[in-house]
């Protein structure tokens, strides 16, 4: 749904994400497949999670863009 006139559109910009072995998302743990899918949908939530309560945003475009994967392997 697009925002009205009186609402401001909120665009959650996510970039580079890479996917991989040494992905920025398990805090140095080596995960890769689903666990380190679970671990970056866990960040993604408390951080959306976070600016709601704190700043009362709530996006409602999504843009990925970037390398997904680190290098282009199954798992990734």
């Amino acid at each position: 749904m697009w925002p009205t006139s009186q609402e401001s559109a909120v665009i959650l910009h996510l970039s580079d994400l890479q996917f991989g072995e040494h992905n920025r998302f398990t805090n140095g743990k080596r995960y890769v497949g689903e666990k380190a899918n679970g671990v970056f949908l866990e960040r993604i939530l408390e951080d959306l999670e976070h600016l709601e309560k704190t700043y009362h945003l709530v996006p409602n475009i999504v843009v990925v863009t970037g390398d997904i994967a680190e290098r282009s392997e199954p798992d990734e």
